[in-house]
């Protein structure tokens, strides 16, 4: 999400994200790396540590015990 996000609003409009007065401060390679990795790194991950997943009410009644827990 926060790669997408970001390279979409780079795309449309830069200053949005990053102005060019930051450029002596934040290079191009280091912003490139910081924001194409997170969705590089992830997608590696899916492919390398498939997930099992708990049946959808034992997953729902945990976050909803963790969901009332929090609001008390």
């Amino acid at each position: 999400f926060v790669g997408i996000t970001f390279w979409s609003l780079m795309f449309v409009d830069r200053e949005l994200v990053l102005p060019k007065a930051l450029d002596p401060y934040f290079p191009w390679w280091l912003n490139h790396l910081m924001h194409t990795m997170i969705m590089v790194s992830t997608l590696i991950e899916m492919m390398v540590a498939p997930r099992q997943y708990p049946k959808r009410s034992r997953g729902l009644a945990g976050l909803s015990t963790l969901m009332l827990t929090y609001l008390a």
